[in-house]
């Protein structure tokens, strides 16, 4: 009678209302006692009932609680389980219960009860390569569900110590499924809180490739994005890895991607996470130790598209966008072309060449990767209002390198042309440690004007004060310095 009534619970279409209900009559623990029984037919009819149970997330939670767990898991992975059948219900069971983790009553218990010891999560990994894909598959849709919690840290970080990343990086390689989606994604994932260096040796060139290529054939956006993210966290300093990168297309793939109008404005969670996946894979591609690279990303066009992004993306794009422009900002001033006096009768005297307004020598986009040319000091200093993803402190670094010695009044000029300084002394007030660092880094610069002092002093004093009390020891020395400016310190106070 246990079984015939099994039997039906497993086949059964249940709403949601009778799932739960079920549960609360306390239906798992007769059927936990059905898949101790060796009798194959009560367990493939109890594991078929716990299986439709699990599928309402309310209902998984809760069965992980009452201590499902442990005998779905001996069903999976011990080796006597040789019915296909069985194992593909406890496999799915196990993927439900694993999604129920993304609700907001989980616990950290909750996800250590899923994976308990690191024989099981061997014991795991081991199937993903010995099992059909009706088996491996839900395996790796459990992982991602367990590493996708904010706080599964230490889930993370056992699975990658445990192989994970070596057990996945194989189903890059396949033809497209359902199953090479959820690796790539969930190899997104374990990459993003791991060593990049490791990371970097486990993929090594033929990876690296491979999941270049799956950018530009993918028709699955959310891998596109997590082969991207995956890029955007190998070790940026790499020369190697960059260079693998440029012979597998990935500029100008990264390039397409960005400039589709398409995915500039979208309140879509996946093409968001391309947008910012893709502009955090660029950054390797505009760091400032190598010019050259950077004349070939500006001679791609990066810099026009960049700003677009950081007008219309995300906060976590716009903070990736102002993370190169920043790159390439740095070496603008040594790029830009010096505007030489000539002797004798001139048809075009030197005066007749427009200088840039903040170099003061001939700058282009291209060229200079002049952020005045490519008309990002408005959207960098829109940016300061973003709450969220870092945007604010990735624009602050962006502007700052406009105000450096050699050019501090133009740059100061440019920024508050584009109404930049109130942002910037609010951030003393409202924004982070970093933030606040920069904004006085900034803000000791502008208050060496005595226009600015007038303009602005009057507002940045309250905050300076609170900063010198409370900011760090290196905002606290600056914060001083530009009391000092105001006159509202004397030099030879302790601060200095």
């Amino acid at each position: 009678m246990k079984i015939v009534m099994a039997s039906k619970l497993s086949e059964i279409g249940l709403t949601d209302q009778n799932n739960a209900a079920l549960l609360k009559e306390g239906v798992v623990f007769p059927l936990l006692e059905m898949i101790s029984n060796a009798n194959l037919e009560s367990k493939l009819a109890a594991i078929g009932a716990l299986q439709n149970l699990s599928s309402l997330p309310e209902n998984a939670l809760q069965m992980i609680k009452d201590g499902v767990v442990r005998p779905i898991l001996d069903l999976l992975c011990t080796p006597q389980s040789t019915v296909l059948a069985l194992r593909e219900k406890a496999a799915n069971t196990y993927a439900n219960l694993a999604i129920s983790t993304a609700l907001p009553e989980r616990t950290n218990d909750t996800i250590a009860a899923l994976l308990e010891s690191d024989e099981i999560i061997y014991q795991l990994l081991s199937l993903i390569n010995l099992t059909p894909p009706s088996i491996h598959g839900s395996i790796v849709r459990a992982f991602h569900a367990i590493c996708c919690v904010p706080t599964a840290v230490e889930a993370r970080t056992n699975l990658r110590e445990g192989g994970a990343i070596q057990v996945l990086l194989p189903f890059c390689e396949a033809t497209y499924s359902e199953m090479r989606a959820y690796a790539v994604k969930l190899l997104f994932i374990l990459s993003q809180d791991g060593d990049k260096s490791k990371l970097a040796e486990h993929l090594g060139e033929k990876y690296m490739k491979c999941l270049a290529k799956l950018i530009s054939t993918s028709s699955n956006e959310e891998e596109k994005a997590a082969a991207a993210g995956i890029i955007g966290n190998l070790p940026l300093n790499s020369k190697e890895i960059t260079e693998w990168l440029l012979e597998a297309g990935t500029l100008s793939m990264i390039v397409n991607i960005l400039s589709s109008r398409s995915l500039q404005t979208t309140g879509d969670f996946v093409k968001n996470q391309l947008v910012e996946n893709t502009a955090g894979a660029l950054c390797r591609f505009t760091v400032p130790t190598d010019p050259d690279l950077q004349l070939k990303a500006a001679g791609a066009d990066v810099i026009p598209i960049l700003v677009r992004v950081l007008q219309s993306g995300t906060p976590l794009a716009k903070c990736r966008a102002a993370i190169s422009l920043e790159q390439f900002s740095q070496n603008s001033g040594n790029l830009s072309t010096p505007v030489r006096k000539k002797q004798g009768f001139l048809c075009f005297s030197p005066s007749s060449v427009r200088r840039c307004r903040v170099h003061r020598g001939v700058c282009s986009v291209r060229t200079s990767f002049c952020l005045v040319e490519a008309e990002a000091i408005s959207p960098l200093v829109q940016a300061l209002e973003e709450q969220e993803g870092g945007a604010s402190e990735a624009a602050l670094k962006a502007l700052s390198t406009l105000v450096n010695d050699e050019y501090l009044e133009n740059g100061v000029r440019e920024i508050e042309l584009a109404d930049g300084i109130k942002p910037i002394v609010r951030l003393l007030t409202v924004g982070s440690t970093g933030e606040q660092e920069k904004a006085v880094w900034i803000l000791e610069r502008v208050f060496r004007n005595e226009s600015y002092k007038l303009k602005y002093g009057n507002a940045a004093q309250m905050p300076l004060v609170d900063i010198t009390q409370k900011g760090t020891n290196a905002s606290k020395r600056l914060a001083a310095k530009i009391l000092g400016h105001l006159n509202l310190l004397h030099e030879q106070s302790s601060y200095f």
